[in-house]
């Protein structure tokens, strides 16, 4: 436990500041297998003191794989108003029950109280120097995630949890299903017959094996249990449900943050004592259980958690990237696209000249049409048909397009305009000729000479230049 001490330098919080920030983006993009003791010793660590019993732990390759467990493990267990409520109903209310997914403070199943977790977020963020809190963009949040993922952004850790939002809404989707097994465990129970039915029929399994042979058991059993499974996996609500029940595991961009009191600051995370054991174990599970694995599940008597990838790539700001392949890859073929944190389709990353003008206006999602352009060429888009000069003085053109369908397809979400302001370089080539450049800009720009001053952060009565380059 830290002592209280005296705080330390600015400087000397900045140091640490970047240590810790490259500890946990080392740590959040790991490619080595789990280390499976240390994770299930956490996991079983919570349980514990949500006072649930002890779960069973069930490893699987990829996110994708444990989607498919956790709603299968759902179908076996009985749907249950709250699937985290305790065991003994005579027992004392739960301290760890859990708060909406979308406000979870500690993003886990078992969380901290909503009002101690602001507290301490707010604690790290009185922490940081000057010139690293004005960064902040939400220093007056109400609730944790916010605050956190925000105070994350600021030191470097990540782009508060796109990784991890990015992982739950799209890894479902790209899996195929009811296809996983364990390659370091083999399936489930250690029985050669489908996973699928032996967690369906949970011990009753056991029992049809012993007395038919796994090979006949399967025969008799595993198309039906497959049409009830598939049925469900497809439906989704299910999905939707695992999607939110995933916790982040080595994607965790909020718990570090909480810890930043005492891991930088060298202050206990709890000024009082009443209870600051229960709470610095909470947060310690967590941080334990994201150096050690990837995203994981939790329900009454199992936990499900999934591998590390084989492949994972960012961008400067820790967001899924790549320009040459997958950015997210796991032994099992799980494999997810993605260009500066959003997913595309795997020919926008590995063919972008298949990529036209017609397929970047009838994209319907705004975000992707972006990426799209970028991949396209920005440059190429606007030259193509469509694009108009709406403006033009002594310092070059301003060139608008409209991105997505005309007003008559209202289904197409509507996107700002691509606007460039079109330069010539003031120094000639060698060759006597000059090289034209085409910049991207906000579409409220009006005049060329406005859009000029704004790529040097100026306004555009102010951008007077004395020499051009």
């Amino acid at each position: 436990m830290a002592g209280r001490g005296r705080r330390p330098s600015e400087d000397d919080i900045l140091e640490r500041l970047h240590a810790y920030a490259d500890e946990w983006l080392d740590m959040s993009g790991c490619t080595q297998p789990a280390d499976r003791p240390r994770a299930e010793a956490a996991i079983r660590d919570l349980y514990r003191r949500a006072r649930q019993h002890e779960p069973e732990i069930a490893w699987v390759p990829s996110p994708g794989a444990g989607v498919e467990a956790y709603i299968v493990g759902r179908m076996s267990r009985g749907r249950r108003s709250t699937p985290w409520a305790p065991f003994d109903r005579n027992a004392s209310p739960d301290p760890f029950a859990t708060v909406a997914p979308d406000r979870n403070p500690v993003a886990g199943p078992f969380p901290l109280e909503p009002a101690w977790a602001l507290r301490l977020a707010r604690r790290g963020l009185a922490l940081l120097p000057p010139e690293i809190a004005r960064r902040v963009v939400n220093a007056e949040a109400a609730d944790a995630a916010t605050l956190g993922w925000s105070i994350g952004r600021a030191i470097s850790l990540g782009d508060g949890g796109a990784a991890i939002r990015l992982v739950q809404r799209e890894i479902a989707a790209t899996h195929p299903l009811l296809s996983w097994e364990d390659p370091m465990a083999g399936p489930l129970h250690g029985l050669a017959v489908d996973p699928v039915a032996a967690t369906l029929l949970g011990p009753a399994w056991a029992n049809i094996v012993a007395a038919l042979g796994s090979t006949l058991a399967r025969e008799l059993v595993s198309h039906a249990v497959h049409e009830v499974a598939v049925g469900v996996l497809r439906d989704g609500r299910a999905v939707d449900e695992a999607a939110t029940a995933m916790q982040p595991g080595q994607f965790d961009a909020l718990t570090p943050v909480l810890a930043l009191v005492r891991e930088v600051g060298r202050r206990p995370l709890w000024r009082s004592i009443v209870e600051r054991d229960r709470r610095d174990a909470l947060v310690d599970a967590r941080l334990q259980i994201a150096r050690s694995a990837g995203p994981w599940w939790a329900l009454p008597g199992l936990a499900i958690v999934s591998e590390r990838p084989a492949t994972l790539r960012r961008d400067d700001r820790a967001r899924l990237h790549s320009s040459s392949g997958p950015a997210l890859a796991y032994a099992d073929g799980t494999r997810i696209w993605a260009w500066h944190g959003v997913r595309v389709p795997p020919d926008v990353i590995e063919h972008p000249e298949t990529i036209t003008v017609e397929s970047i206006d009838d994209e319907r999602n705004a975000e992707g049409r972006r990426v799209l352009i970028e991949r396209f060429g920005e440059e190429r888009f606007i030259r193509s048909e469509g694009a108009t000069v709406v403006a033009e003085d002594e310092t070059g053109r301003l060139w608008r397009r409209a991105a997505g369908r005309s007003r008559r397809d209202r289904w197409i979400e509507p996107d700002e305009a691509v606007v460039m302001v079109e330069v010539r370089n003031a120094t000639p080539e060698p060759d006597g000729t000059r090289k034209t450049y085409f910049l991207r800009v906000p579409p409220n720009m009006r005049t060329a000479r406005e859009a000029v001053a704004w790529t040097f952060a100026m306004a555009g009565e102010a951008w007077r230049p004395a020499v051009e380059s």
